[in-house]
């Protein structure tokens, strides 16, 4: 958490910002950021804020042809804006943009912020650890990608290797929707299989980003609002209750050290 719903919503409620030039920056915790304090502040500082976009889970932060800003929100970061004082002890920079106020704030301190070189082949690099958008793929791909691995299926989708963006809410939701057991073998499956689980991933992607994505302990928008597709999820969180579509028992299984909810009858 956040994963890819929660990470586009952030990114939708932070451009108003583009536009706006750095009028001062304020670091109060130095180990969240990937370089020097000093640095950070005296690159950023009256830089304008041309925009944002999405990668994977990360966000990225153009400050025209000069520098990017990464941020990872690992698993409580936060993204605040607008509060009149720094929110609490957990926050840990604060970037102002003249009238406007973005706060990074993260309890674990398991997210970050990097200030990278605008550089595309370098970011391209930065980047390579990750796969393909779940919304830039085309599904022949995405379905060869998957055909070529002899992973299991939950962990596969989990590694961002392949496709990125993807969490543990998304993947057991993910796989319920579209009927497929979390621990197949991806190199077993059916490309019928694959093809309507790419159709339901996007589905249900598309569904939490319009919802605001899910809101399951740290995760607020950055007015300070929860999403609300938690009222939607059918297996996560749901061990012990009956299937929605059978009445089994929902299972919690943990797979690759992560917990795992399923039908142990419709997912196969």
């Amino acid at each position: 958490m956040p994963e890819l719903p929660e990470v586009e919503t952030i990114v939708k409620a932070l451009s108003p910002l583009a536009g706006k030039a750095v009028s001062s920056v304020r670091v109060f915790h130095e180990e969240v950021l990937k370089i020097p304090s000093h640095l950070f502040c005296r690159e950023l500082a009256g830089k304008k804020l041309t925009s944002l976009e999405r990668k994977g889970k990360y966000i990225l932060f153009r400050f025209g042809t000069e520098w990017t800003m990464v941020m990872h929100l690992g698993m409580t970061g936060q993204a605040i804006v607008e509060p009149a004082e720094r929110p609490d002890k957990h926050t840990h920079v604060r970037i102002d943009f003249g009238d406007s106020s973005f706060y990074y704030r993260d309890i674990r301190k398991f997210g970050f912020l990097d200030l990278r070189r605008f550089d595309p082949e370098g970011l391209r690099e930065y980047f390579n650890h990750i796969g393909c958008d779940p919304f830039q793929v085309r599904k022949e791909n995405f379905i060869s990608l998957f055909k070529k691995s002899r992973a299991r299926i939950k962990p596969l989708l989990l590694s961002q290797k392949l496709v990125s963006g993807l969490g543990n809410i998304y993947v057991d939701e993910t796989l319920f929707r579209a009927g497929i057991s979390p621990s197949a073998r991806a190199f077993r499956l059916s490309r019928n299989s694959l093809s309507r689980y790419f159709d339901v991933m996007r589905g249900v992607l598309r569904e939490a980003i319009k919802k605001g994505g899910s809101s399951i302990d740290d995760y607020v928008r950055p007015d300070g609002s929860c999403g609300s597709f938690q009222e939607c999820h059918q297996v996560y969180g749901k061990a012990g209750q009956p299937c929605p579509r059978c009445g089994t028992s929902i299972k919690k299984i943990k797979m690759g050290g992560r917990g795992t909810s399923f039908c142990p009858r419709c997912q196969k």
